[in-house]
């Protein structure tokens, strides 16, 4: 593919989320996520947010994503956010030490979070 936007419309999903409880097992944000196959820099940031309204991007729910809606599969991605990143650039930008803490953060919540999104999860699959 050729075309920036052709491949934009080959590659988006919008997983069905009609299931996830109101309210979340957590505190959550639905954002729509770009990825890319290389590393966001902070003067990408202004036409992410412009022309997706993204305002963050990674690398592995896009081909998650990509993947579960080929084979027809459920998908919900929850990622949790370790570090920000802006025009003057980031957070962990060499503080590898900010990015190891604010992870250890992150998982120890969702790791207890878990099983109330599995059982969500499993609960619709009944209905």
């Amino acid at each position: 593919m050729t075309d920036q936007d052709n491949a934009i419309a080959h590659y988006t999903c919008n997983p069905d989320l009609s299931w996830v409880p109101d309210p979340p097992p957590q505190p959550v944000i639905r954002k729509t996520l770009v990825s890319a196959d290389r590393d966001i820099r902070s003067e990408d940031i202004p036409l992410l947010i412009e022309k997706f309204n993204a305002p963050a991007g990674d690398w592995e729910s896009g081909a998650i994503a990509w993947v579960a809606k080929r084979n027809n599969l459920p998908c919900l991605i929850l990622r949790g956010v370790s570090d920000l990143i802006d025009p003057q650039g980031g957070e962990a930008y060499g503080n590898y030490a900010f990015f190891e803490e604010q992870t250890l953060l992150i998982m120890d919540e969702f790791i207890q979070v878990l099983p109330t999104w599995l059982a969500a999860f499993n609960n619709q699959k009944k209905l």
